[in-house]
């Protein structure tokens, strides 16, 4: 129960939504099971399952998240490689902007792809891959990071002054709806 009264408010109705769903599906085929259409369980067995995986989806991209806030550090990141999707456009594949980037932490070579989220901003334009920026990542799991792409370094000086900014809290605008 601590867990979930730590989660952000988004996350709180969506899993109390599903979970809603799920006792509504199951009530409804534990009643209707013999006169129900086959197809009808089959898609109602399938949603349940698809909810049940997409709650604990989003419940363990939250908890990372708040493990990431409570024990954070910056570091420098370059981008490897950019996807930014066309949303307007019915061609299929993924709707969702994703950036991957490598950093070091102690020496240790990492790298990463974060994929758009309710957390993470990957902007509609592609960014600049010449340039570093800023990468944030929990102290002891590295590999847990984000790329902040509204934080590009380009002097060192840039760099020293985020090391200011982040020195006793997380600035409000990293993260979205946070």
């Amino acid at each position: 129960m601590k867990e979930f009264s730590n989660l952000n408010g988004q996350t709180k109705i969506y899993i109390c939504f599903m979970f809603v769903f799920l006792v509504c599906a199951t009530y409804y085929i534990y009643k209707n099971y013999y006169s129900m259409n086959n197809q009808l369980k089959i898609i109602l067995i399938i949603l349940s399952l698809g909810s049940i995986f997409l709650t604990y989806d989003r419940f363990e991209k939250n908890i990372s998240l708040n493990k990431l806030k409570a024990n954070f550090a910056i570091t420098k990141g370059k981008i490897e490689k950019t996807f930014i999707s066309n949303k307007t456009s019915l061609r299929g594949g993924s709707p969702r902007n994703d950036v991957t980037y490598s950093y070091s932490v102690d020496g240790e070579q990492y790298t990463i792809k974060n994929i758009e989220n309710e957390y993470i901003i990957i902007p509609d334009v592609k960014p600049n891959v010449d340039i570093d920026y800023v990468v944030i990542y929990q102290k002891d799991n590295p590999k847990n990071s984000i790329l902040l792409l509204q934080y590009p370094i380009l002097k060192d000086k840039d760099f020293e002054n985020y090391e200011k900014l982040f020195e006793k809290t997380i600035p409000k605008n990293t993260f979205k709806n946070n």
